[in-house]
């Protein structure tokens, strides 16, 4: 990482620095495309191997099954699947933070305004209150519990909030909401890269993700983990993600959270990411 010898890199919250592999790989597909043509078979070999690399190097970092990943063009448009893909009733309700992004915080208040949804927020604890590790954790659980109640079908939060640092407690707050019958969407901008996760042993239903943060990889890819018994409940908002189809109704989607999958990238990326 050339750029950590000019540069101190102590909070990659926004791009983190590229690893020499990464350009690497990056260089040689723009030569690549330069002298073999933006077209032909070796051109959608190239792209669909590169797609499946990313898929099971996401899949490594998270716990997950490559086929649980989508790949994104970013965080926010990971959500942005969730989010429009939930079949919302006016009535229904969301909890997050009052630490989250805007990116997550616009999504929920055009649902608001769209579907009539209602957002509560939980207080996140601060430095302030002066609580030990076990103590915030559990008080990060009690506030989320108080702002659920019949009407809330998702919890939607960041594993850690971008204002202060603060890693929530996901397993716990699964379990809040598998308890109560409820989805969790989780933003993870600033978690995967930096923290181990096991997305499957903490039952998280939705888990979104950069690519170009903690995982130093180039700008604009990201992914999407959907748990399987999830597949079901959002529905289908792209343009790629019929395995088959025809004009009288008959649609079926893609295998696993490939269905979800609507960008088409530019080869540089596709194989910059693996590398990173």
């Amino acid at each position: 990482m050339p750029s950590t010898r000019k540069n101190g890199f102590f909070n990659t919250g926004a791009r983190g620095p590229m690893p020499q592999p990464v350009v690497d790989a990056w260089k040689q597909s723009v030569d690549d495309e330069f002298t073999l043509g933006r077209q032909g078979p070796w051109y959608g070999e190239a792209r669909s191997e590169s797609r499946k690399k990313m898929r099971q190097g996401f899949a490594r970092v998270l716990g997950a099954a490559p086929e649980s990943i989508a790949v994104t063009t970013s965080t926010t448009e990971a959500m942005n699947t969730v989010l429009s893909g939930i079949n919302w009733q006016k009535g229904d309700e969301v909890v997050t933070t009052d630490c989250e992004f805007p990116s997550l915080n616009t999504a929920l208040a055009l649902l608001a305004k769209r579907f009539g949804v209602t957002v509560r927020v939980a207080v996140m604890p601060t430095r302030a209150e002066n609580l030990d590790a076990e103590a915030v954790e559990r008080t990060v659980v009690e506030r989320f519990a108080a702002e659920i109640n019949p009407n809330t079908r998702l919890l939607a939060f960041s594993h850690v909030l971008y204002i202060s640092g603060l890693k929530l407690p996901l397993d716990a707050i699964c379990q809040l909401a598998g308890d109560n019958n409820v989805a969790v969407l989780c933003d993870a901008a600033q978690s995967v890269g930096a923290s181990p996760v096991d997305v499957t042993a903490s039952k998280v239903d939705y888990y979104a993700f950069p690519g170009q943060k903690w995982l130093c990889g180039p700008e604009g890819i990201g992914g999407l983990y959907v748990a399987p018994h999830r597949l079901e409940d959002l529905n289908l908002m792209a343009t790629r993600t019929a395995a088959e189809m025809d004009f009288s109704g008959h649609f079926e989607p893609r295998a696993g959270a490939l269905r979800f999958e609507a960008a088409a990238f530019d080869l540089p990326r596709l194989r910059a990411m693996p590398a990173a």
